[in-house]
């Protein structure tokens, strides 16, 4: 009985087994997600800059005219409201101005971008810093981009409204992937290769100067901390990412600088705090927000990469030196991310900027999970002469899914804390269904003779995708928007009753 339990609990797993399994997990995770994306509808800001598409689609339907209303919008919007020049011009490629049917495709558009940067950005740091496997490395990306995806602080707005999600979660995945284009660059020899990262590092970092101000910040300080990092252990090659650093810190002055920033600054007059107020409540946020970014989840997926991570250093000749630097250096980034918002609005409380602090934290703390376990395992190698070996355990990772089973059964908000569940709940209870098929009516209505619409409130209003509804004032800015998308007068959203007393 003790040598069959021996075998049992030293069984070893095959490493490509384990990489197509997390795979197969991060994709079966992703599809409630992909699958209620189908009946998430245009809201807001969605109307009001898609109308610029629209309307310079309509007059040729060329893909020039897209291009031709898109930079009108942005440029518009540059001198009107914001300077946020690139995600203006994405946000005004609407893709409900094909059709509605049409809208999801932004919105898978969006799951895509997000996974591809986080494989993207690990690859890089695995396969071309540390030197890992191919194997290991596919694992430690499936696992990570499952964990940002599930655990994604604000689906509502990051994933299933485009305006929202294009202007943050669209850009900060592109900043990620500019940023491993730099670290690429540096680790790169040939010199066909550096030309196009250089200028693909170069361009990219100039477009996502003119994104949301939050990945801004974080891009640039990552950008001259890769600098930083080169200057001090003398690596030339390090000052391939100047380009990079020139083509941010351009678009994001000219970002800055807007003109429609003063007149947006103005409706928050009273409300923004100063810049020295902005960054110490920042540094307070670090630990408010602590709780709500981590949880026992979080520590078990943590637990769970250990043996692939042990296995990884075990093999690398990258030396993991001042770890305490390099978590007060993440504890700062990470606080960054609270900085723009605190400053410009004088709060935390906008869902969709919150989303990218908690998704850079927690590729962050993967972050600092190697390099603290690199650290530790090259300590005790060199200076105790210790040599750790891991298996990859089959009973290890039974247990490990097991526990994450039971944490996950055991948590009373479901919906609230996993994306999945809260995607698949509202899918199979009918909610989301109904919700999309009222609007579709109110389009119809909207695509109609009368100039003056009178809509329904929506009778279902799944927590998930609802971020809000039409209003009786047909002045409130939602209404306007849509009214001047379908080229109304205007909209009006009350019950049959409310419409019936007027009428009387």
């Amino acid at each position: 009985m003790k040598k069959i339990l021996n075998k049992v609990l030293s069984f070893e797993i095959n490493k490509k087994v384990l990489a197509v399994g997390a795979v197969l997990v991060m994709l079966l995770l992703m599809i409630p997600i992909a699958r209620i994306m189908m009946y998430c509808i245009p809201w807001y800001d969605d109307f009001g800059y898609g109308k610029w598409v629209k309307n310079f689609w309509e007059l040729k339907h060329s893909v020039w005219d897209v291009f031709r209303g898109a930079y009108a919008s942005a440029k518009n919007s540059y001198y009107a409201w914001q300077g946020t020049f690139s995600s203006i011009f994405l946000m005004s490629i609407m893709p409900a101005v094909w059709g509605t049917d049409k809208y999801v495709y932004g919105l898978w558009f969006l799951l895509i971008i997000m996974t591809v940067a986080i494989f993207v950005i690990v690859k890089v740091l695995l396969m071309d810093v540390l030197g890992a496997d191919r194997w290991s490395t596919l694992l430690v990306q499936a696992v990570v981009a499952a964990t940002c995806v599930v655990l994604y602080h604000g689906p509502i707005e990051g994933f299933y409204w485009y305006d929202s999600g294009v202007h943050y979660t669209g850009l900060h995945s592109f900043g990620l992937l500019m940023i491993a284009m730099v670290i690429k660059l540096i680790y790169t020899k040939g010199k066909v290769k550096k030309g196009v990262l250089v200028v693909g590092s170069a361009l990219l970092a100039a477009f996502v100067g003119g994104g949301n101000y939050v990945t801004v910040l974080q891009m640039m300080l990552l950008l001259l901390s890769i600098l930083g990092w080169g200057v001090i252990f003398k690596k030339k090659s390090v000052l391939w990412a100047l380009p990079a650093v020139c083509g941010l810190g351009a678009t994001m002055y000219l970002n800055v600088t807007a003109p429609g920033n003063d007149k947006r600054m103005a409706h928050f007059v009273g409300m923004t705090v100063s810049p020295v107020e902005a960054v110490v409540d920042s540094f307070k946020c670090v630990f408010t927000y602590f709780d709500d970014f981590t949880g026992l989840m979080t520590l078990a997926v943590l637990i769970l990469l250990i043996p692939v991570i042990l296995q990884i250093v075990a093999r690398t000749n990258f030396r993991f030196r001042y770890p305490g630097l390099v978590l007060l250096w993440s504890v700062c980034l990470y606080a960054t991310g609270f900085t723009p918002t605190l400053f410009t609005m004088g709060h935390t409380m906008l869902s969709r900027a919150t989303s990218l602090v908690k998704f850079t934290f927690q590729l962050l703390l993967f972050l600092n999970e190697f390099y603290w376990i690199g650290w530790g395992y090259q300590y005790l190698k060199e200076k105790k002469g210790r040599d750790v070996q891991v298996k990859n355990s089959l009973c290890f990772y039974v247990v490990m899914v097991l526990v994450m089973i039971g944490i996950f059964a055991a948590e009373p908000n479901k919906g609230g804390i996993y994306s999945t569940y809260g995607a698949y709940y509202f899918v199979h209870s009918g909610e989301a269904y109904n919700y999309y098929h009222e609007y579709l009516e109110r389009v119809e209505i909207c695509e109609g003779d009368e100039m003056d619409v009178v809509v329904r409130p929506f009778a279902y209003k799944p927590w998930v995708l609802c971020i809000g509804d039409l209003s009786e004032d047909p002045t409130y800015e939602p209404n306007q928007f849509m009214a001047d998308y379908f080229d109304k007068n205007s909209i009006i959203c009350i019950s049959e009753e409310e419409e019936q007393k007027m009428q009387q």
